[in-house]
Parts: structure tokens; sequence; C-alpha cells
């Protein structure tokens, strides 16, 4: 699991990590990119990271969600608008349910709810969420594909 950026990022991902969660901001810096204006240019520089090494691909975008960016498919999952917290931990704990999930269910799209949930479900409490909190925000994820 690989959470962090620039070169650092680049230089594990000969090492095939399962997978790696820059946001998108991260993610735009990376390849020189300027902001990016829609889901495609996100997925677009996600499957690079794949093609460099990457087995699955998480990409961060704070209030509009998340991506997860496979070979062939990518989605666009988020959890019902929350009141912000504190975020503090948030992607921790998105990676984390993300992990923990594929790891137990083989499924990366359950694998991504479940992450989508852990890491807002952060978001709207004090310190990272209990599991009541998490299986409350994972009843309203809704996903797509892109």
């Amino acid at each position: 699991m690989i959470d962090t950026t620039g070169q650092a990022l680049l230089d594990t991902l000969e090492e095939h990590p399962l997978v790696v969660k820059p946001n998108h901001h991260e993610l735009a810096a990376l390849f020189g990119d300027a902001e990016y204006t829609d889901l495609s240019q996100v997925v677009a520089a996600g499957r690079k990271l794949l093609k460099l090494g990457a087995q699955h691909v998480l990409v961060s975008m704070a209030g509009k969600g998340a991506l997860l960016v496979e070979a062939d498919k990518a989605y666009h999952g988020s959890a019902a608008p929350g009141q912000v917290v504190n975020s503090v931990g948030a992607g921790d704990s998105m990676l984390a349910g993300f992990t923990g999930t594929l790891a137990e269910t083989e499924d990366p799209l359950e694998a991504f709810k479940v992450g989508i949930a852990c890491g807002s479900a952060t978001t709207y409490s004090k310190d990272l969420a209990d599991r009541a909190k998490i299986d409350e925000v994972y009843r309203t994820i809704t996903m797509e594909e892109v």
C-alpha cells in the first residue's frame, strides 16, 4: 500500500504495489499537469500509474468523492454529504478499508465502497470513525462506472 507523492511514489511502482492512493492534486502534480477539470483526466493519469506497476489506483478527491482506476474500468464513488468535522486520517482510513476488504473479499468494487465509507466516516467524526459510523455511511455510498 503506497500513500505518498512525487518521486517517492514513482520509485515504488516497479515493486507492483497492491494499491497506490494519491489525491487528485498530487496526481496532477506527479505528471506535471495543471488541475484536472474532469474525471476522464484523472482516470487517464491513474492508468499511467497502472502501466508503471500499480495493481489498483485509488484517487481521493475530498468532497468530490473518489475514483477506483483499474486497467479496463474506472468507478467514481461518493458518500452522502455530511458535516466535515476533521479530515485528519481520512485518506489513511480509506486506504485501510480498501486494503482490508480486498484481502477479505478479493472484490475491488466492494473494497472501494468500504474504503469510501471508512474515509468519509472519519471526516464526519472527531477522531477516526467507529464501526457504527462506517456502517451508517456505507449505506449512503453511490458508485458509477466512468
